[in-house]
């Protein structure tokens, strides 16, 4: 059995975990001495039950160089130094990156006891195969100095009610871009392409055809639009990299990239270290939200 840790946005785990401390906790009372906690005493190991190594699948949307670089010390060094010696023997994490999950952990058979992956990539995997969500991840999108809560980037304001939209997304569509955010990104300069309809005949980057925000969103919009993916673009380059895929509307290689909502704002110009500007993009069809603080989104 295969177990996920998926990237998404996941306030329920930070609220639920700060509900149930009480504001003056202490770590004597949370864990007792003497007894098996987080803190003291060991577990053992079980032959029959438990593997002395266990391999964690990392999804590497934007390389696998990077990938390594961002959870090495999670996934890796951090496991066997906080969970792995908390048996007896010490058990063992190592990470296997993936740019290709679905090829790698499903076509090829590769050995992965837990896989840290996107949404979309789960709903394919948890179908196919059974695997079980453990969790999500509890974080902020820094982007040029500024935090921005993975609440937003999922489609709801920090205080968890619905932003509101001018160009509402009904909630009950299984692609809904509300769920999960993707952007169609062209050159502000590109007098071409100013919707939709217009993508007919033009050369499409995307990140992966089984990715949710980087492909799959954009495709529904498509068809909601009367344009069919396969049939209607000139080409659709599958670049497995979200970097790339904006570096390659930058350079012309393609009129129009899909990537996840805040992708542009986290590229970074390979040629000169800096982040590239936002401000040479449009983006096909937005749907601005006014969260409660009044910013737009």
């Amino acid at each position: 059995m295969c177990h996920f840790l998926q990237i998404v946005a996941a306030s329920w785990l930070f609220n639920a975990a700060s509900a149930a401390l009480s504001p003056d906790w202490t770590a004597e009372e949370h864990w007792p001495q003497g007894e098996l906690n987080c803190e003291t005493g060991y577990r053992e190991f079980d032959d029959l039950t438990q593997k002395r190594t266990y391999y964690v699948g990392i999804h590497a949307p934007a390389g696998i160089d990077k990938a390594y670089r961002e959870f090495n010390l999670t996934f890796d060094k951090y496991l066997n130094e906080v969970v792995g010696k908390r048996w007896e023997p010490p058990i063992e994490f190592k990470i296997k990156v993936a740019d290709e999950p679905l090829r790698d952990w499903i076509d090829r058979g590769e050995e992965v006891d837990f896989m840290y992956t996107e949404t979309g990539i789960f709903s394919c995997i948890g179908i196919e195969i059974g695997a079980q969500p453990l969790g999500t991840t509890v974080a902020r999108l820094n982007a040029r100095g500024r935090d921005n809560s993975l609440d937003v980037f999922a489609g709801k304001s920090p205080s968890g009610s619905a932003a509101q939209s001018p160009h509402p997304v009904r909630s009950s569509d299984p692609f809904s871009t509300f769920l999960l955010k993707g952007t169609m990104l062209v050159l502000k300069t590109n007098r071409d392409i100013d919707s939709v309809e217009d993508l007919k005949d033009k050369v499409i980057g995307a990140q992966a055809y089984s990715d949710f925000a980087g492909a799959q969103a954009q495709f529904y919009m498509m068809r909601n639009n009367g344009l069919d993916h396969i049939m209607d673009p000139k080409k659709v380059i599958f670049t497995g990299n979200s970097d790339e895929t904006v570096q390659g509307v930058l350079d012309g290689r393609w009129d129009v990239g899909f990537v996840r909502t805040g992708q542009v704002e986290r590229t970074i110009n390979p040629a000169t270290g800096e982040f590239i500007d936002p401000s040479n993009f449009k983006v096909l069809d937005p749907r601005i939200y006014v969260m409660d603080s009044g910013e737009l989104f």
